[in-house]
């Protein structure tokens, strides 16, 4: 390993690799403090950055007398010549030949003293730029003799036993000297190792590097950057190190000196990240899967919630479930009365397109495939050529779309298997992943019930249609109802007219007296001429507001005078029953707006029915006050009073609570009915409270002022 022309100085170097570097600085920082050689690091500016105790031991000097000094000013030269060797701006280009000289020094107390200096650049990673190591030692001069070589090797074996690393002595490969570390890392006694050939441990598979770590280049031996050996203990573990080496001289002759740093354990950690990385990677990558496959299903979701167009949002999911799943093709066919047609169709980029291809296929062409399917079973072909037997039609078909492997599951659309999902390769054959799977799964399930609530929506469209031409044709029938009771009322009122003047007439004995009889028969006539036209002024006016053509005149009134007219028309009734009638009415405001006539109509329905509903002796009482911008009329009655469960139905056309009441107290079921269309044509709010045996109380709320047309 020593070449016969070697300099007695070492030539250093960092490493070229960043990883490695800090373990080479701290192994360069262990020896440099120990070799018996003076160490002088250099920047880009000559400015001294480093200086090992040797250097300081020689030219007795301090580290602070020398430390950030330019070395072309340095105090230890004699002369400006030895100043001159070291502004030469060659020595700083990396990769130029050392360069050694001998130079008198001056040292810290005036002494003079030949050195020998060796001068060799570096390049140090991580920095932008490079450095200068300056290696010094005593030399002859003017016939002066060196140390004693006994006493040098004496000093080396001093400070290498105390050595943090491995450290061999070797000459022409042959050991000479091994410290107590190196013992301990390889497990041999120094007897074992010392006078044997150092490449005998080495590992085989590191010998070539080991025999051409050195190379000789012009005089010169150059450490191999970042070089690594593997070297095999006693017990046959391989050991691998990092390996540091410089030239010496021991017992009088040229030898190497090599530090052996063990790296074992960054080996160990090198793996354990590697490992570590790779578990991370694929760790990663399922992660990245797995947000792709949620990305995927939330857009699926998302398109198929409410499409506007429900077959470009399948063909926009397909496309999204082929790109991740990596498929060539997916699909969706659909099945109908016994004939299955491939409605939709994505394909990758450069396959064949087979949707034309597959339309109006008989069901009993694939009765494996179909029979599966109906079991609710997933068809997970891994490999077309290899399906079984039975399935020798579905695989003749396969094999003509050059289909390699597929995975299809079932369509469900109202609980029903009505067509099928799949995804198919035409490049490689393989297994399909779970997550692939699920995700088609998924999207079927989506598919399903969009498709189901499409039809569901076409048959609402239907039968709202169908309900809306039903609609119409009810509403002209209610039109015609509507006219027909307006005409009907019409017709009707017209002979009514002169019944009931002609009556009048007769019960006014303008025609001459009337004995008993007749008296009796004309107020009956009377009664019932009344009745009639009350009855006929009801359909008439519940027609016009079925028909839209009822009309009102809106004047300001006095309520009270309404109160007072109802009060009196049925006073003789209530006379006829003993039942008493009193009236209460606090306003300060008596006028409202409305229509007087209506208005009119309102309290003699109230009127009659309080009088007609409350038994002998009883009581009706007539109240009205202000209520903030309204006016609370309310028309109280002892009478027999409403079943609860009949209250809500009170004011509907044509309702009797009992059939017993129609016939014991009479009436027909509009009263209620056509004062509720009053009181809502006047802006206005109505209702009871009742309670059975006890009476009722009706209530109006009618707005003071009405918006006037």
């Amino acid at each position: 390993m020593y070449c016969k022309n070697t300099e007695q100085m070492a030539v250093f170097s960092f490493p070229a690799d960043p990883s490695s570097e800090s373990i080479i600085m701290e192994s360069f920082s262990d020896v440099a403090e120990q070799l018996p050689i003076g160490i002088i690091v250099l920047n880009a500016d000559r400015q001294i950055e480093y200086c090992n105790p040797a250097v300081l031991e020689i030219l007795d000097y301090n580290s602070k007398d020398l430390l950030g000094k330019n070395i072309c000013e340095a105090p230890f030269f004699k002369d400006l010549q030895a100043r001159a060797n070291l502004s030469c701006p060659e020595l700083f280009a990396y990769g130029c030949k050392a360069v050694g000289f001998e130079q008198t020094c001056i040292t810290g107390n005036g002494k003079e003293i030949p050195t020998r200096w060796k001068i060799i650049p570096a390049e140090t990673k991580g920095k932008d730029h490079s450095s200068i190591i300056c290696c010094i030692d005593h030399a002859l001069r003017d016939g002066q003799l060196r140390p004693n070589p006994e006493d040098h090797d004496k000093k080396y074996v001093r400070i290498l036993e105390n050595g943090n690393d491995g450290i061999v002595i070797i000459q022409d490969f042959v050991v000479k000297y091994m410290n107590a570390k190196l013992v301990d890392i390889l497990g041999y006694d120094k007897k074992e190792v010392i006078g044997r050939n150092f490449m005998g441990f080495v590992s085989a598979g590191s010998k070539n590097d080991a025999y051409h770590m050195y190379v000789e280049i012009e005089g010169d031996i150059g450490l191999q950057q970042n070089q690594e050996l593997n070297i095999t203990s006693k017990t046959g573990k391989i050991i691998p190190m990092k390996i540091l080496s410089s030239s010496i001289e021991y017992e009088g002759t040229p030898a190497d000196l090599v530090i052996l740093h063990d790296i074992s354990q960054r080996k160990s950690s090198e793996k354990e990240l590697q490992e570590y990385s790779q578990k991370l990677k694929v760790f990663n990558e399922l992660i990245r899967r797995k947000l792709n496959l949620e990305k995927s299903i939330s857009y699926v979701s998302s398109v198929l919630v409410a499409p506007v167009d429900i077959d470009i949002a399948i063909e926009e999911c397909l496309g999204n479930i082929g790109t991740l799943c990596g498929a060539s093709r997916v699909y969706l066919f659909m099945i109908k009365e016994e004939v299955m047609d491939n409605t939709h169709e994505w394909r990758s980029e450069g396959v064949e397109p087979q949707k034309e291809n597959l339309r109006d296929l008989p069901v009993s062409m694939f009765p494996w495939w179909m029979d599966k399917l109906h079991k609710g079973e997933i068809i997970h072909v891994t490999d077309v050529s290899s399906m079984p037997p039975e399935a020798h039609s579905e695989k003749e078909i396969l094999e003509m779309q050059d289909i390699s492997s597929l995975i299809v599951l079932p369509l469900y659309v109202s609980g029903k298997m009505s067509g099928f999902v799949g995804m198919d390769n035409v490049v490689n054959t393989g297994s399909w992943s779970e997550e692939d799977i699920n995700v088609l799964g998924i999207m079927s399930n989506l598919v399903g019930s969009a498709i189901e609530r499409r039809q569901n929506e076409e048959t609402l469209s239907i039968h709202s249609m169908q309900l809306e031409k039903a609609y119409d044709e009810l509403k002209v029938l209610d039109r015609m109802k509507s006219e027909f009771l307006a005409n009907l009322s019409h017709e009707l009122k017209t002979p009514l007219h002169s019944i009931y003047g002609y009556s009048s007439l007769l019960d006014e004995e303008v025609f001459g007296k009337l004995n008993e009889n007749q008296r009796k028969s004309v107020d009956s006539i009377v009664r019932n001429s009344e009745r009639l036209g009350s009855l006929i002024d009801s359909l008439l006016y519940m027609g016009n507001v079925l028909a839209g053509t009822a009309q009102y005149t809106i004047d300001t009134i006095l309520l009270e005078n309404i109160l007072d007219r109802a009060i009196e028309t049925y006073s003789d009734q209530a006379r006829q029953k003993s039942v008493t009638v009193s009236k209460n009415v606090i306003m300060l405001h008596p006028f409202i707006d409305g229509d007087v006539n209506f208005l009119i109509q309102l309290m003699d329905k109230l009127m009659d029915n309080a009088v007609k509903f409350t038994l002998k002796g009883g009581q009706v009482n007539l109240s009205a006050y202000e209520e903030g911008n309204d006016v609370h009329i309310e028309v109280q009655d002892t009478g027999i009073g409403i079943p609860e469960e009949n209250v809500k139905d009170i004011f509907t056309s044509f309702y009797q609570v009992d059939g017993s009441s129609t016939r014991k107290y009479g009436g027909n079921g509009l009263g209620l009915y056509v004062s509720k269309l009053i009181v809502e044509a006047h802006q206005g709010r109505i209702w009871l409270e009742s309670e059975k045996g006890i009476g009722t109380t009706v209530h109006v709320l009618l707005p003071k002022e009405q918006v006037r047309a």
